[in-house]
């Protein structure tokens, strides 16, 4: 346990660091954690339960690390967050339950990966979705992702691979 006796923690910032892995437990003791910077490490993966003793927090900023993993349940606890970002990494591709449990998932900042795949169900769940950010990564088709995502008022697609849109691809936004 790294944190104990920091209960009281609402913003932990370990941003610009060299941190290349974190262990399930590392943030076990911080339950009040509301915001978590971890931009600009060298971390490759998100082990699985990371996040599960930390269900307030609503922030969550992995952005320029280089993880090419995300384990089906990293965010599985999370689902007060609003915001998470994972900008400048080494992901491929999005499954279709990666961001299931995120319901209450506002913001959503994917670019400048290597995506070339987004199953077609990725994001049924985040139906408050209002931002998503895809930009420069290597997708030829949306797949219908972004379908009845009703709430979405900015999408950045640009500088992607895309060949066609299909009235699959926006069915259903409002």
């Amino acid at each position: 346990y790294y944190f104990i006796g920091l209960v009281r923690i609402k913003i932990l910032k370990i941003a610009n660091n060299k941190i290349s892995s974190i262990e399930s437990n590392t943030f076990l003791t911080l339950t009040n954690l509301e915001e978590l910077d971890l931009k600009n490490n060298f971390l490759f993966e998100i082990k699985a339960d990371l996040f599960k003793d930390n269900i307030l927090i609503k922030f969550l900023n992995i952005d320029g690390n280089i993880i090419s993993k995300i384990h089906k349940n990293s965010f599985q606890n999370l689902t007060l967050l609003t915001d998470l970002s994972l900008k400048e990494n080494n992901l491929y591709e999005l499954d279709e339950n990666l961001f299931s449990s995120l319901v209450n998932l506002r913001k959503l900042s994917l670019n400048n990966n290597y995506i070339y795949s987004i199953s077609t169900n990725c994001f049924t769940t985040n139906t408050r979705l209002q931002e998503i950010y895809l930009s420069n990564n290597l997708m030829k088709s949306l797949n219908g992702s972004l379908r009845n995502l009703r709430l979405l008022s900015r999408i950045d697609l640009s500088n992607l691979k895309l060949k066609e849109f299909s009235s699959y691809d926006f069915s259903n936004l409002s």
